[in-house]
């Protein structure tokens, strides 16, 4: 399933949106409360499902995925790598700051970066604009101590 396709969400009942690892480590284990809370009976598919995406997205730990039921029947949607995990990939940091908006910055991202990261991130959720793409991640940015930098 590509990551940016149309899913009629008026055929399932219900959908559950959670956090997952990628490369193909996701076993019956980490889906198994959330999933046996709806008695799903076909997990196996499910995370049959959800590796096959995974391992198409990568240098993300963990990714969102959307999971709609109705029955036995099911989709799994990936909505890519955060926008946190994609800035820290394009700035080559390992983690944000302890104490974001008082001062301290642990990096800084220049517009053209920020454009990078929207790009990346626009393959699996769709934006009005790039510039509103940006703003959102430029967003994200100072929320994580990073000092967002503009030509």
């Amino acid at each position: 399933m590509s990551a940016n396709k149309r899913i009629n969400k008026s055929k399932f009942g219900v959908v559950i949106n959670i956090n997952l690892p990628t490369g193909g480590k996701v076993t019956p284990g980490n889906v198994g409360a959330v999933l046996s809370q709806h008695k799903v009976k076909n997990m196996k598919a499910i995370v049959d499902k959800i590796n096959e995406i995974g391992k198409k997205i990568s240098n993300a730990e963990k990714v969102p995925f959307r999971i709609y039921l109705n029955g036995d029947k099911f989709e799994v949607q990936s909505l890519g790598p955060s926008v946190t995990d994609l800035i820290k990939q394009e700035i080559n940091l390992s983690k944000g700051s302890d104490k974001p908006g008082r001062g301290d910055f642990v990096a800084e991202i220049t517009e053209a970066q920020l454009e990078e990261v929207a790009k990346k991130k626009m393959q699996y959720v769709s934006f009005h604009s790039i510039d509103s793409a940006k703003k959102i991640i430029a967003g994200s940015a100072r929320s994580a101590g990073i000092k967002v930098i503009y030509n």
